[in-house]
């Protein structure tokens, strides 16, 4: 209901760049672990990651150093279990149980944050959960459609 902004374009712009990710991995899986995959994930990021930091480290503080790490943790975890389950259903099935993360965040933002769900947040995540419905939907017809041994 806004202006297009810089920002939306670069969250439109992560969201085609989060699409074809899952898509290379679900490609990568065929050929690759889950771990494997996670490695090469890591060490390219660690090289992109060394050139913005050249411009100077700031050493954080213990605390902030653990959650830095319980962070990085979660991050590993999240992309490792992305991964296997690519490798062990379809990503039409996969994608769409990834999007219950706006739920969740939308439950996280009510109790931690106390903010109150605003129409729009409700409007954009009823149609997302509808465009999924959708596309499984699509995906089990097109298969009935070419029968058992297609």
């Amino acid at each position: 209901a806004g202006a297009l902004s810089l920002g939306t374009l670069l969250g439109a712009l992560c969201a085609i760049g989060f699409a074809l990710s899952m898509m290379a991995t679900k490609r990568l899986t065929r050929t690759d672990s889950a771990l494997t995959i996670l490695f090469w994930m890591m060490l390219l990021q660690t090289i992109g990651g060394i050139v913005p930091m050249l411009r100077g480290v700031t050493i954080p503080t213990p605390a902030t150093a653990f959650w830095v790490v319980m962070l990085a943790l979660a991050g590993l975890a999240a992309h490792f279990g992305l991964a296997k389950a690519i490798s062990l259903a379809d990503a039409i099935i996969v994608a769409p149980l990834d999007f219950l993360r706006l739920p969740l965040i939308a439950l996280v933002g009510i109790a931690l944050y106390a903010e109150p769900l605003d129409p729009w947040v409700l409007a954009g995540g009823g149609l997302v959960v509808a465009a999924n419905l959708f596309n499984i939907w699509s995906e089990r017809r097109r298969q009935r459609a070419r029968g058992p041994n297609a």
